[in-house]
């Protein structure tokens, strides 16, 4: 009966592993993560290197990447019927960020005209609080202890590089924004 039990508890053990570098090869570059799933599972993430896929803006006040397929809201958090935002605050990390140079000019192309968006991936290091809150200022905004302006990102990401951008008008995304 013992050695059946070691036996159980070795083979938990040994799926334990495995499927924790199922996981880590999930964040390889070759398979970057929608904004909505890891904000659905921010804890898995929290201080992990991960590669996101989204629609970019670099603004004056906060930075972000965006959901493509959830423009306003993602559902996976949600706090007294109130749900974040689709979008992870993006920083560049300390040591700088690499950006090829395809995406400079096309970053730099989208920060001159507001109608056109940038989709792209950004890789870097998750950063989420344990417990977050959420409200609508009056205005239709969001307030939150999150992160970025307004604290309104349920996590932010210091990323070390931007790649495969490509710019395009905003009007062909399902994104609308909001304050």
């Amino acid at each position: 009966m013992k050695l059946r039990r070691i036996v159980e508890i070795c083979l938990g053990c040994i799926c334990a592993v495995v499927a924790s570098q199922q996981r880590s090869s999930s964040f390889a570059s070759d398979k970057p993560l929608t904004v909505c799933a890891v904000i659905s599972h921010l804890d898995d993430y929290q201080g992990e290197q991960i590669a996101v896929h989204g629609l970019i803006f670099f603004t004056k006040e906060t930075s972000s990447i965006n959901d493509l397929d959830e423009p306003e809201e993602c559902n996976a958090i949600s706090v007294r019927g109130k749900h974040w935002p689709a979008a992870i605050a993006i920083y560049a990390a300390d040591t700088g960020a690499d950006v090829d140079a395809s995406s400079r000019l096309a970053i730099a192309k989208a920060k001159k005209d507001s109608t056109l968006g940038l989709v792209g991936t950004v890789e870097g290091r998750l950063e989420a609080r344990r417990h977050l809150r959420i409200d609508r200022n009056p205005a239709g905004g969001y307030i939150g202890n999150g992160y970025g302006m307004s604290r309104r990102f349920p996590a932010r990401l210091d990323y070390r590089s931007v790649r495969n951008v490509q710019v395009l008008p905003l009007s062909e995304t399902r994104y609308r924004p909001s304050n």
